[in-house]
């Protein structure tokens, strides 16, 4: 059983990371606690959250500006990361 933590957008954000697991975190072998957490894990080790834009109406989004925490070969260093609400 999981519980909502913070706000609902913030709580979308972090479904959205395991469900899309960007960076392909190997999830094999690890309990269903394990598997629902370990990609928010990897982008919590690789970026450090500056700060966060609050949902907006106006802008039906919420974006988080992250810095790495280690040297990267990516160029440009800092991301803005943005969960858009969908119309429909």
């Amino acid at each position: 059983m999981y519980e909502k933590v913070g706000e609902a957008t913030e709580t979308a954000l972090s479904v959205l990371v395991e469900k899309v697991n960007y960076y392909n975190t190997e999830k094999e072998g690890l309990n269903k606690r394990e598997r629902g957490v370990v990609a928010n894990q990897v982008v919590q080790q690789m970026w450090k959250k500056e700060f966060t834009l609050e949902f907006s109406r106006d802008r039906k989004s919420m974006s988080v500006y992250c810095s790495p925490n280690k040297p990267t070969k990516t160029p440009g260093g800092a991301r803005m990361f943005c969960k858009v609400r969908r119309r429909g």
